[in-house]
């Protein structure tokens, strides 16, 4: 009975100290468990509150948990066993994470995505404490992290800055120095942008505007923004793909934390990563056929990142692309500009990627043969037929 007084008067500490101050409480790391009802909230309408384990008073308090018990939930018994369908053991304090796909004890997944971040240079921190897993974080900060994921996880590319982030932000003069390259980056990997040439690097990065970001790169461009749920487009599409889920989601207009920030890239990561792989046109890709000519030089290349195109006629397009049903969406392609002979320049001036349908084939070549073993065809809009060999 005493510690249980005990437990409640340090939940009331925690409660008086969040009270006073907007900082996050900051939490020891020290596993003392208990088991709280915390009220979650979906997009739509409220969802029923849940039991969850916490790993100390402490984080129960900072969660708002109410009706807190010491020791862990009690887990759902499990017929035949002690483990659950994954193989998770309850007795030892295993749970399924689905977003780290692997059995997990709830205060261990902090640091296990901290360490992901780390390892992916998205933080150069590699401990929870230091990285500020509780904290919210500046949009400066923010694009620091999203910057690095889109190129060192996603796999994203753009030409250069400011080619493809033609900006010179009013309030430049704030940025933190460090931080300048990864902002403009960014904006040229049209993920982050500010408002009306002000970038606003010291202001909190909402939970919505991290969701349109994120969304912007798992699928290559933005969505439809109007309105007063201007990033409803974005919610239902991450909802659609598990990347998030509304049943644990705290508000749309609150500040994200570094730690909510680093596991919504996670969860985008593994998505990415399973498209890049089933997404056939990524490659190089060799000219063999313009409508009824037949190309037999090298020189006419195309290269499809996961989210990049480059031409190459005797000018050389560039820029960034995203597919959907079947078609390209390209609408913002940029070109060198030097001098053509007859071909190249009709070659180039009939490349209209947006709104080109394509379709890829796989070859199978008689054994001996040489030549490409996939060749992707792409029909313009105004019906100008590209065939390309891999």
């Amino acid at each position: 009975m005493r510690s249980i007084f005990f437990l409640f008067s340090l939940l009331g500490i925690a409660s008086v100290a969040a009270a006073a101050t907007e900082d996050p409480i900051m939490c020891t790391m020290e596993y003392a468990p208990v088991c709280g009802t915390v009220q979650v909230q979906c997009i739509t309408t409220p969802c029923e509150p849940v039991r969850q384990t916490f790993g100390n008073a402490c984080m129960a308090g900072a969660a708002k948990a109410t009706d807190v018990t010491v020791g862990e939930c009690e887990a759902t018994p499990v017929v035949g066993g002690d483990s659950d369908e994954h193989g998770c053991k309850a007795s030892a304090g295993y749970s399924w994470d689905a977003t780290l796909a692997q059995c997990i004890r709830v205060w261990e997944k902090p640091q296990t995505l901290v360490t992901w971040a780390h390892e992916n240079a998205l933080t150069r921190y590699a401990e929870v404490a230091d990285f500020g897993y509780e904290r919210s974080l500046t949009r400066q900060e923010a694009a620091a992290i999203i910057a690095r994921a889109a190129e060192k996880v996603w796999g994203l590319r753009y030409a250069s800055y400011p080619d493809n982030c033609n900006i010179a932000y009013s309030d430049e003069s704030r940025f933190d120095l460090t931080l300048r390259d990864d902002i403009y980056s960014a904006c040229a990997f049209d993920l982050m942008h500010g408002q009306s040439w002000v970038f606003s690097p010291t202001r909190t990065l909402t939970r919505a505007e991290a969701l349109a970001i994120i969304m912007r790169g798992v699928d290559g461009g933005k969505k439809d923004e109007s309105g007063a749920m201007w990033y409803e487009n974005y919610a239902d599409r991450a909802h659609e793909l598990g990347i998030l889920s509304f049943a644990n989601f705290s508000g749309f207009d609150s500040a994200i934390t570094r730690g909510e920030l680093i596991e919504w890239i996670y969860r985008a990561s593994s998505y990415v990563e399973k498209k890049n792989a089933d997404n056939v046109l990524i490659g190089d890709w060799a000219l063999t056929r313009y409508n009824d000519t037949v190309i037999t030089s090298t020189w006419y290349t195309l290269t499809l990142g996961a989210n990049s195109i480059a031409a190459k006629f005797c000018n050389n397009v560039f820029g960034s692309y995203s597919v959907s049903s079947g078609k390209f969406v390209a609408p913002a392609l940029a070109s060198t500009m030097m001098y053509c002979e007859w071909l190249p320049m009709t070659l180039e001036n009939a490349f209209k990627l947006d709104g080109a349908t394509y379709s890829v084939v796989a070859l199978r070549l008689a054994e001996g043969a040489t030549g490409p073993t996939m060749l992707l065809t792409i029909t313009t809009a105004k019906g100008d037929v590209y065939i390309y060999g891999q």
